[in-house]
C-alpha cells in the first residue's frame, strides 16, 4: 500500500540486518507465548480433512507468513519512534476449505473510530483542566479469541521450535486459537473481544453513529479506539485512573502525552488569538511525511532539479490548455456546449510519461491531505480520477502539486477551544441532499 507510513523490509534487507531479524524473532516469540496456536497440537492435515468430512462440518486451512516494516520510516534516524516491527500475518487469500475449494467467511464486519472521532477526542483535552493521551495495545488481534469457522494453519519452519515432532508429518498444521492479522474474521473478533472489555471497565458506547468511542461518566473520560490506538482525553486528574481501568481488562503499552498518532505528529500549545485572547490548542504536522512524499516522486519521476515555489496547488485555468473551461463550441455531429475529442490538444490527448507510478505519489500523499494538509484534497482529488487516463496535463498537474508541497511543507493544521464546556452548544446542519 503507497499510502501506508511503515516502509516494507524486503528479505534480502531482512536477512543482514539484526535489527530487523530480532524484531521477527520477537513476533515468534510472543505469539507462542500468548498461545495463538499451540505447536503441541501438531496433526497431519489429510486427518483433520477426514474427521471434518466424516462430521459433517466446514474447516478451513491457510497459511502464516511474516512480514518487517520499518515504523515511521519518514523519522530521522535515531528518533525512538523509528524502529523495525515483525508481524506475522494469516495469508487471507490463501484460504481453502475441507473440500480444497476457497473458504467463504461471515465477513461480520468491524467499525474502527474515524478521523472525526479522534478530532473530537482531541477538542475535550483542549477544554480548561483536561489534557489526554495515547497508547497502543500489545498485540491487541491477538488477545481476542478467533471467531467463525474453525481453521488451521501451516507455519515456516522458521517458527517452530519442535521442528522434530512436526518433521514426523507430511504435511503438518496445527489449529488457530487466536485472532491474528490478514484473517477476515479478526477485525471482529477483536472489536467483539475489545468492546466487552470496555464495558466491563466502566465505558460506556457512545452510539451506533460513533463507533469504537466511549464515555466513562463517572470520571467523565472520553475515549476512541482505532483498531488498536487508543486514545483517551478528560479532566487531568482523571486520566490515570482511567488507564488503569483499561489497563486491568486490556493488554496496553504505557500511556504517553500526545505525540505521533495514526502518523500524525500532535502537541497541545497555549497560543495568543489576533484578538488577544488565550485559547489552548492542538497543533498538527506531517513534515517528514510530505518530504517523503517529494522525495519518492524525484526517485519515480528521475527528477533532480529545485521545485519552483508556488503558490497554490493548481495549474492556471486558461481555456487553451483545459478545454472543459473553454466556450461551447457548435462542432459539425457535436452538440454545442461540449468539446470534441478533435478539439483536444497534445496534452489532453498524449499518454502521461508518469502513468505507471502516478498511483504511487498521488495516494502517499492522499493520507497527509487527509490527517491534515487539507489544503491539498482538492488537487488530489483531481488527480485520483485520471489514474486510468493519464496524460501530459496529468504530469504538469502532478508536478504542481509536488511543487507546491515542497514550498509549503511546514504547514500545519491548528485547532483550539477558548470557552468553557458550559458555554458549548453542538449545531447540526445538513447538506443540499437533506444529510442522506
Amino acid at each position: 500500500m503507497t499510502a501506508m507510513v511503515a516502509r516494507p523490509v524486503g528479505s534480502a534487507e531482512l536477512k543482514r540486518n539484526a535489527a530487523a531479524q530480532e524484531a521477527v524473532n520477537k513476533e515468534w516469540d510472543n505469539l507462542r507465548r500468548r498461545g495463538v496456536w499451540k505447536e503441541s497440537n501438531v496433526r497431519e492435515r489429510a486427518d483433520v480433512i477426514a474427521e471434518a468430512k466424516a462430521a459433517g462440518r466446514e474447516v478451513q486451512f491457510g497459511r502464516v507468513h511474516c512480514i518487517c516494516v520499518e515504523k515511521n520510516s519518514e523519522l530521522p534516524l535515531g528518533d525512538p519512534k523509528r524502529r523495525y516491527k515483525g508481524r506475522a500475518v494469516f495469508l487471507g487469500n490463501q484460504v481453502v476449505n475441507q473440500d480444497y475449494q476457497q473458504a467463504m467467511f461471515a465477513e461480520l464486519g468491524n467499525a474502527p473510530a474515524s478521523m472525526e472521532a479522534a478530532r473530537l477526542n482531541d477538542w475535550y483535552a483542549c477544554l480548561p483542566g483536561h489534557s489526554g493521551g495515547t497508547t497502543d495495545g500489545v498485540q491487541a488481534y491477538c488477545q481476542a479469541r478467533l471467531l467463525g469457522v474453525e481453521c488451521w494453519i501451516a507455519l515456516p519452519w522458521t517458527a517452530v521450535i519442535d521442528t522434530e515432532t512436526w518433521r514426523v508429518y507430511g504435511d503438518p498444521v496445527t489449529i488457530l486459537e487466536y485472532a491474528l492479522y490478514g484473517h477476515v474474521d479478526s477485525p471482529t473478533s477483536w472489536e467483539v473481544h475489545c468492546d466487552a472489555e470496555l464495558a466491563a471497565a466502566g465505558f460506556d458506547r457512545i452510539g451506533a453513529e460513533w463507533p469504537s468511542v466511549y464515555f466513562h461518566h463517572n470520571l467523565r473520560l472520553l475515549l476512541t479506539v482505532y483498531v488498536d490506538d487508543f486514545k483517551l482525553s478528560g479532566p487531568e486528574g482523571h486520566l490515570d485512573a482511567g488507564w488503569k481501568l483499561i489497563a486491568e481488562r486490556i493488554e496496553i503499552e504505557p500511556p504517553t502525552p500526545f505525540g505521533l498518532y495514526l502518523g500524525v505528529r500532535q502537541h497541545m500549545t497555549d497560543m495568543t488569538l489576533p484578538d488577544g485572547s488565550r485559547v489552548r490548542g492542538m497543533e498538527y504536522e506531517m513534515t517528514d511525511f510530505l518530504k517523503q512524499c517529494v522525495q519518492k516522486y524525484r526517485e519515480l519521476a528521475d527528477f533532480q532539479g529545485d521545485f519552483p515555489q508556488v503558490g497554490t496547488p493548481f495549474l492556471s485555468s486558461e481555456s487553451e490548455p483545459g478545454p472543459a473551461r473553454a466556450p461551447a463550441k457548435a462542432v459539425s455531429g457535436v452538440m454545442p456546449g461540449t468539446v470534441a475529442d478533435e478539439d483536444e490538444g497534445p496534452d489532453e490527448a498524449e499518454k502521461g510519461e508518469l502513468a505507471s507510478v502516478a498511483a504511487q505519489i498521488v495516494m502517499k500523499v492522499l493520507y497527509a491531505a487527509r490527517a491534515v494538509r487539507l489544503d491539498l484534497l482538492r488537487a488530489v482529488q483531481g488527480l485520483a480520477r485520471c489514474m486510468t487516463k493519464w496524460t501530459r496535463r496529468s504530469d504538469a498537474e502532478l508536478f504542481r502539486l509536488i511543487a507546491y508541497i515542497d514550498t509549503t511543507v511546514e504547514l500545519r493544521l491548528v485547532g483550539w477551544v477558548g470557552d468553557e464546556m458550559k458555554d458549548i452548544h453542538p449545531h447540526l446542519y445538513s447538506d443540499a441532499d437533506f444529510a442522506g
